[in-house]
């Protein structure tokens, strides 16, 4: 999904989020990064210890840009790129 998609879809699930605000609390993952521009759902990674240190390694030392998670929940989890070239290495790594 763009950017627009995901924030349209965000709002329509739960229009409290008011994701079309910069303040958006869909958006706090970007408070130390660059925003990201395209999103996928992915089941869940359930990222823990060594796993989560070794998924970030490889996300810093993989991709081109950055990746942050959004959402996670029963349904899955959504990832945001800065970089739409990261979204199909990172899928074949991590789905």
């Amino acid at each position: 999904m763009t950017r627009s998609q995901f924030s349209e879809y965000f709002n329509n699930l739960e229009p409290r989020f008011n994701t079309t605000s910069k303040d958006s609390p869909l958006w706090i993952p970007e408070t130390d990064c660059l925003p990201s521009s395209h999103f996928i759902q992915i089941s869940q990674l359930g990222l823990k210890g060594k796993l989560k240190k070794d998924f970030w390694k490889w996300c810093n030392q993989t991709l081109f840009g950055q990746v942050r998670c959004y959402s996670s929940g029963d349904d899955g989890e959504w990832w945001g790129f800065t970089d739409l070239n990261d979204i199909p290495i990172f899928l074949l790594k991590w789905s």
